[in-house]
Protein backbone atom coordinates (compact mmCIF):
# COMPACT_ATOMS: atom_id res chain seq x y z
CA UNK A 1 0.00 0.00 0.00
CA UNK A 2 3.11 2.60 0.18
CA UNK A 3 2.36 3.10 -3.97
CA UNK A 4 5.50 1.25 -4.81
CA UNK A 5 3.50 -0.27 -7.59
CA UNK A 6 7.70 -1.68 -9.36
CA UNK A 7 8.75 -3.07 -6.06
CA UNK A 8 5.81 -4.54 -5.83
CA UNK A 9 5.38 -6.35 -8.63
CA UNK A 10 9.09 -7.21 -8.59
CA UNK A 11 8.07 -9.13 -5.17
CA UNK A 12 5.28 -10.84 -6.97
CA UNK A 13 7.22 -11.94 -9.63
CA UNK A 14 9.70 -13.55 -7.29
CA UNK A 15 7.07 -15.83 -5.12
CA UNK A 16 5.81 -18.93 -6.90
CA UNK A 17 3.51 -19.50 -9.77
CA UNK A 18 0.51 -20.00 -7.62
CA UNK A 19 1.17 -17.65 -5.13
CA UNK A 20 2.07 -15.23 -8.44
CA UNK A 21 -1.38 -15.80 -9.88
CA UNK A 22 -3.22 -15.43 -6.23
CA UNK A 23 -1.63 -11.70 -5.54
CA UNK A 24 -2.43 -10.48 -8.98
CA UNK A 25 -5.84 -11.86 -8.46
CA UNK A 26 -6.40 -9.80 -5.21
CA UNK A 27 -4.16 -6.75 -6.21
CA UNK A 28 -4.55 -6.89 -10.16
CA UNK A 29 -6.49 -4.23 -10.70
CA UNK A 30 -4.45 -1.50 -9.17
CA UNK A 31 -1.65 -2.77 -10.25
CA UNK A 32 -2.82 -2.24 -13.84
CA UNK A 33 -4.18 0.98 -13.32
CA UNK A 34 -0.33 1.79 -11.81
CA UNK A 35 1.47 -0.18 -13.76
CA UNK A 36 0.03 -1.60 -16.82
CA UNK A 37 2.69 -2.27 -19.04
CA UNK A 38 4.65 -4.26 -15.95
CA UNK A 39 1.80 -5.93 -14.92
CA UNK A 40 0.79 -7.25 -18.08
CA UNK A 41 3.89 -8.65 -18.82
CA UNK A 42 3.77 -10.45 -15.06
CA UNK A 43 0.54 -12.00 -16.72
CA UNK A 44 2.07 -13.08 -19.83
CA UNK A 45 4.84 -15.22 -18.39
CA UNK A 46 2.31 -16.05 -15.78
CA UNK A 47 -0.28 -17.68 -18.78
CA UNK A 48 2.50 -18.92 -20.53
CA UNK A 49 3.72 -22.93 -19.26
CA UNK A 50 6.23 -22.51 -16.63
CA UNK A 51 10.43 -23.66 -18.01
CA UNK A 52 10.16 -27.28 -18.27
CA UNK A 53 12.53 -27.41 -15.04
CA UNK A 54 13.64 -30.79 -13.61
CA UNK A 55 12.63 -32.09 -10.36
CA UNK A 56 15.87 -31.15 -8.36
CA UNK A 57 16.65 -33.42 -5.97
CA UNK A 58 15.36 -32.03 -2.60
CA UNK A 59 12.60 -30.35 -3.89
CA UNK A 60 8.91 -31.39 -3.22
CA UNK A 61 6.30 -32.87 -5.65
CA UNK A 62 4.29 -29.61 -4.71
CA UNK A 63 7.12 -27.18 -5.71
CA UNK A 64 7.54 -29.13 -8.97
CA UNK A 65 4.29 -28.87 -9.62
CA UNK A 66 4.16 -25.43 -9.03
CA UNK A 67 6.74 -24.79 -11.35
CA UNK A 68 4.56 -26.34 -14.21
CA UNK A 69 1.31 -24.10 -12.98
CA UNK A 70 -0.27 -21.93 -15.76
CA UNK A 71 -2.65 -19.19 -15.22
CA UNK A 72 -5.58 -18.76 -17.27
CA UNK A 73 -6.29 -15.68 -19.09
CA UNK A 74 -9.39 -15.95 -18.04
CA UNK A 75 -9.10 -15.85 -14.95
CA UNK A 76 -8.05 -11.84 -15.08
CA UNK A 77 -9.76 -10.30 -17.92
CA UNK A 78 -11.80 -8.90 -15.85
CA UNK A 79 -8.76 -6.36 -14.83
CA UNK A 80 -8.61 -5.02 -18.30
CA UNK A 81 -12.45 -3.48 -18.31
CA UNK A 82 -11.24 -0.43 -18.91
CA UNK A 83 -7.97 -1.50 -20.69
CA UNK A 84 -9.88 -3.51 -23.94
CA UNK A 85 -6.51 -3.37 -26.29
CA UNK A 86 -4.23 -4.45 -23.40
CA UNK A 87 -6.66 -7.45 -23.32
CA UNK A 88 -6.29 -7.53 -26.79
CA UNK A 89 -2.67 -7.67 -27.05
CA UNK A 90 -2.23 -10.56 -23.91
CA UNK A 91 -4.68 -12.46 -25.18
CA UNK A 92 -3.07 -12.27 -28.88
CA UNK A 93 0.69 -12.63 -26.72
CA UNK A 94 -0.44 -15.96 -24.78
CA UNK A 95 -1.93 -17.18 -28.51
CA UNK A 96 0.40 -16.76 -30.98
CA UNK A 97 3.11 -17.50 -28.88
CA UNK A 98 2.27 -21.00 -27.19
CA UNK A 99 2.91 -24.28 -28.52
CA UNK A 100 0.23 -26.32 -29.91
CA UNK A 101 -1.73 -27.89 -26.94
CA UNK A 102 0.20 -25.77 -24.42
CA UNK A 103 -2.73 -22.93 -24.55
CA UNK A 104 -5.16 -23.00 -21.66
CA UNK A 105 -9.05 -22.60 -21.90
CA UNK A 106 -7.77 -21.90 -25.73
CA UNK A 107 -11.44 -22.00 -26.83
CA UNK A 108 -12.44 -19.14 -24.65
CA UNK A 109 -9.00 -17.22 -25.89
CA UNK A 110 -10.34 -17.74 -29.43
CA UNK A 111 -13.77 -16.10 -28.23
CA UNK A 112 -12.10 -13.23 -26.26
CA UNK A 113 -10.13 -11.97 -28.97
CA UNK A 114 -13.21 -12.71 -31.95
CA UNK A 115 -15.39 -10.31 -29.42
CA UNK A 116 -12.09 -7.97 -29.22
CA UNK A 117 -12.07 -7.62 -32.82
CA UNK A 118 -15.54 -7.19 -33.35
CA UNK A 119 -16.22 -4.79 -31.27
CA UNK A 120 -17.99 -1.59 -32.87
CA UNK A 121 -15.72 0.54 -30.73
CA UNK A 122 -12.72 -0.64 -28.95
CA UNK A 123 -12.02 2.22 -27.04
CA UNK A 124 -9.07 1.91 -24.01
CA UNK A 125 -9.84 4.45 -21.17
CA UNK A 126 -6.31 4.98 -20.53
CA UNK A 127 -5.77 5.91 -23.95
CA UNK A 128 -8.78 8.11 -24.04
CA UNK A 129 -7.51 9.85 -20.99
CA UNK A 130 -4.16 10.45 -22.13
CA UNK A 131 -5.20 11.95 -25.18
CA UNK A 132 -7.32 14.49 -23.90
CA UNK A 133 -10.85 12.91 -24.59
CA UNK A 134 -10.37 12.15 -28.14
CA UNK A 135 -11.40 8.85 -29.33
CA UNK A 136 -8.43 6.33 -29.02
CA UNK A 137 -9.88 3.83 -31.29
CA UNK A 138 -8.17 0.70 -32.55
CA UNK A 139 -8.62 0.43 -36.28
CA UNK A 140 -12.02 -1.38 -37.05
CA UNK A 141 -10.83 -2.27 -40.22
CA UNK A 142 -7.39 -4.01 -38.90
CA UNK A 143 -9.55 -5.70 -36.22
CA UNK A 144 -11.79 -7.15 -38.97
CA UNK A 145 -8.59 -8.42 -40.55
CA UNK A 146 -6.88 -9.75 -37.96
CA UNK A 147 -10.75 -11.57 -37.00
CA UNK A 148 -11.01 -12.93 -40.45
CA UNK A 149 -7.17 -14.61 -39.64
CA UNK A 150 -7.92 -15.70 -36.38
CA UNK A 151 -11.24 -17.73 -38.11
CA UNK A 152 -8.88 -19.14 -40.20
CA UNK A 153 -6.18 -19.90 -38.07
CA UNK A 154 -8.38 -21.52 -35.75
CA UNK A 155 -10.18 -24.08 -38.15
CA UNK A 156 -7.23 -25.40 -40.73
CA UNK A 157 -8.67 -27.93 -43.72
CA UNK A 158 -6.54 -30.42 -41.74
CA UNK A 159 -8.02 -30.13 -38.49
CA UNK A 160 -11.63 -32.02 -37.95
CA UNK A 161 -12.52 -29.52 -35.19
CA UNK A 162 -12.10 -25.93 -34.95
CA UNK A 163 -10.68 -24.27 -31.64
CA UNK A 164 -13.64 -21.99 -31.69
CA UNK A 165 -17.43 -22.30 -31.41
CA UNK A 166 -18.26 -21.71 -35.00
CA UNK A 167 -21.85 -20.90 -33.69
CA UNK A 168 -20.81 -19.00 -31.59
CA UNK A 169 -18.57 -17.26 -33.98
CA UNK A 170 -21.20 -16.96 -36.65
CA UNK A 171 -23.10 -14.48 -33.59
CA UNK A 172 -20.25 -13.28 -33.25
CA UNK A 173 -20.04 -11.60 -37.55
Amino acid sequence: DMSSYTEALAFIGMLPRRQQAQALQRYGKLLIGAAPDDTTALLMALCMPGPDAQQQPGTSAAAAADDKFTASVADYAQLYADRPTRLLYLCEFILFNSSEGDVPNEQQLYHTLLELYLAEQLVDHELQEATAGSAAEVAPQARRDKARDLLQRGWQPHMAQPKYDPEHALVLC
